[in-house]
């Protein structure tokens, strides 16, 4: 399994920030826009453009909750949990076959930008399973986004489970890997 069976349109790091964020709301919920911008920090054209792809696959919906002065709001629709779902199960069996045989990179080795969407679509797994905070989803993300090694990679999720509760391949011991 490659990278290439995860969902084009989830996989962009910016629209996996905008997913996974309202993925965090219980169903039915929606986020004011503006909200949604400051928590993850996106400016206003590219967090439209963004909503506006997600809306036309279906992934999301916005609208305004009152009249032509109220503040619009978005929200993960149905299909866009599924998606979530789809793209996140996906991620889970990467670790899997990238672990057989194969030995993980040095710390020193540099990153490509599948390692980072890997990885930020992992750490909102872990926000959706409620092991980070909006605050430390934001900026593990933001780490792990700008990221140019394995080692500053690991360290967005060093203190987090891998498949299955096991340690991750690759992680480093939270002595070596400090904080985020």
């Amino acid at each position: 399994m490659s990278t290439g069976a995860l969902d084009p349109l989830i996989h962009d790091p910016e629209r996996l920030r905008v997913v996974a964020t309202l993925a965090a709301l219980p169903d039915g919920d929606t986020l004011s826009v503006t909200r949604l911008q400051n928590m993850i920090g996106l400016t206003p054209g590219s967090l439209i453009t963004r909503l506006r792809e997600l809306d036309h696959a279906g992934y999301v919906r916005t609208a305004r909750a009152g009249g032509a002065r109220a503040p619009t709001a978005a929200a993960l629709t149905r299909d866009g949990r599924a998606a979530l779902d789809r793209y996140t199960a996906v991620l889970r069996q990467l670790p899997r076959v990238a672990g057989e045989g194969h030995q993980a990179p040095a710390p020193y080795v540099r990153v490509g930008d599948a390692d980072r969407d890997a990885a930020a679509a992992a750490l909102g797994e872990h926000f959706a399973q409620g092991r980070l905070t909006l605050d430390e989803l934001d900026a593990r993300l933001d780490a792990a986004l700008t990221a140019t090694t394995h080692g500053e990679l690991s360290q967005a999720a060093w203190d987090l489970p891998g498949p299955e509760g096991a340690p991750g391949p690759g992680r480093l011991s939270a002595g070596e890997a400090g904080t985020v």
